[in-house]
């Protein structure tokens, strides 16, 4: 899951032929599927049993929501590759009112035309990295330049460029030719590559869409002691300078509220945070925190703290996740028992609701329902101050508390990605505050 290969991606096939033994295989599985978090396809995979106690699964029937807002059909899906009855088997189906997928926009590729405008030799850069020396010629002559395949082959030969099409009418590198470099790789509208002279120049000529694309910050610190100072969305994690890279990655985890694994840190041969002189570039990916995220690196606010923050921004890339909040799946559900489904129901149904919809299944007689937590959001904006127990409504907004029963004894409150359970409410008026 990089970069350059994320999402859902096949298995990686293996050959056994090089092993010894008797019976050796080569078994591939998926551990956790790629960040790439777009589209309207809903992945389902089934484990085999670890012995044989009956025969693996050949049909999947996926049943989505059927209120009149959700645009779906059920969908039968069989599996029938021998090789794929005994292992993990995975099924992809796809709504088009899954989730916010009605905001998803068509995918472009980045062009960019390279022109030669003089004889010479020039190298290209690409998010901080150099391609060797190109040679250009003369029009109409080819000894001693540079091919249109070798051009090819040189920009793919860079890690943040990937791979590409190349094209032009002109087979080498001559003056007046021209040639369209088309980015299949690298997603989204991207920085021009930066040719080393005047002996070329490039202007994009189609700036390229993307869905989602990986936010990554590249930066180089210098110092000698006291803190640096990370800030996001207004709070701060403070890190000792030479603390290890892995340390930098648990303070930031902390400091977005993520798991293990959303954020990585790392550099190609530094250890630490910072350096007292030539620091080399330190690497941050937010492989599962989404969007264009803005994150400021200073040094901290001790006395002596003496922290210098170079960003690379060449090497940096801006994130992108074309998400619409206001978009959301609907608010219904079926349950369902030995091929029979319940009316729909929404998020909002009591535990009984649900218990007289299952029992009216034939092919269930009772059955005990309860419910744990369920919710319904509120609109307007609210104002939080630090060390209170309770938010207020902002100047100007309708927070409807009052109506909502929110504050009340025993019922909950969701803030961010957190219930809050809130036990009395002395002192705090319910068209005020929760």
């Amino acid at each position: 899951d990089n970069i350059l290969n994320s999402g859902d991606l096949p298995l990686l096939l293996g050959n056994s032929s090089a092993l010894t033994g008797e019976g050796a295989v080569v078994f591939t599985k998926e551990i956790t599927k790629g960040s790439n978090a777009v589209g309207d396809l809903l992945w389902l995979s089934f484990d085999p049993p670890a012995t044989d106690n009956g025969s693996p699964i050949t049909k999947y029937q996926v049943r989505w929501d059927t209120s009149d807002k959700f645009t779906a059909n059920p969908a039968d899906v069989f599996i029938s590759d021998a090789d794929k009855l005994y292992r993990t088997q995975r099924i992809t189906t796809s709504a088009s009112s899954l989730a916010w997928s009605n905001n998803m926009i068509r995918s472009v590729d980045e062009i960019q035309k390279l022109k030669i405008l003089t004889t010479g030799t020039f190298s290209l850069s690409f998010r901080g990295m150099n391609t060797g020396t190109f040679t250009a010629v003369a029009a109409g002559t080819t000894a001693g330049a540079t091919t249109i395949a070798g051009l090819e082959t040189a920009l793919e030969a860079l890690t943040s460029v990937g791979s590409v099409d190349v094209s032009s009418v002109k087979t080498v590198l001559e003056v007046g030719a021209e040639v369209l470099i088309t980015f299949t790789a690298q997603p989204g509208d991207l920085p021009p590559l930066k040719p080393s002279n005047n002996v070329a120049s490039v202007e994009e000529t189609q700036a390229g869409r993307t869905n989602f694309r990986k936010e990554v910050v590249v930066f180089s610190c210098t110092a000698t002691q006291d803190t640096v100072r990370f800030t996001y969305n207004g709070e701060h994690a403070d890190v000792d300078f030479n603390a290890a890279l892995d340390t930098v990655e648990t303070s930031l985890l902390t400091l977005f509220g993520v798991e293990a694994e959303s954020i990585s840190v790392t550099s190609a041969t530094q250890l630490v945070l910072c350096k007292s002189a030539t620091p080399a570039d330190i690497k941050i990916v937010f492989d599962r925190v989404y969007g264009d995220i803005t994150l400021s690196i200073d040094k901290g606010v001790d006395a002596g703290a003496d922290a210098v923050i170079v960003f690379n921004t060449d090497a940096s890339i801006d994130g992108v996740y074309n998400d619409d909040p206001a978009l959301t799946m609907s608010g219904t559900f079926q349950v369902g028992y030995q091929g029979l489904y319940t009316r729909p129901l929404n998020a909002e149904s009591s535990a009984d609701q649900l218990r007289y919809a299952l029992e009216d299944l034939d092919s269930i007689q009772t059955v005990s329902v309860t419910r744990e937590l369920s919710y319904q959001p509120l609109l307007g904006k609210i104002d939080v101050t630090e060390g209170e127990i309770f938010v207020t409504c902002s100047t100007g907004e309708t927070c409807n508390f009052y109506s909502a029963a929110y504050g009340l004894p025993g019922y909950k409150i969701r803030i961010a990605e957190d219930w809050i359970n809130r036990h009395c409410c002395h002192g705090v008026r319910m068209d005020e505050g929760i």
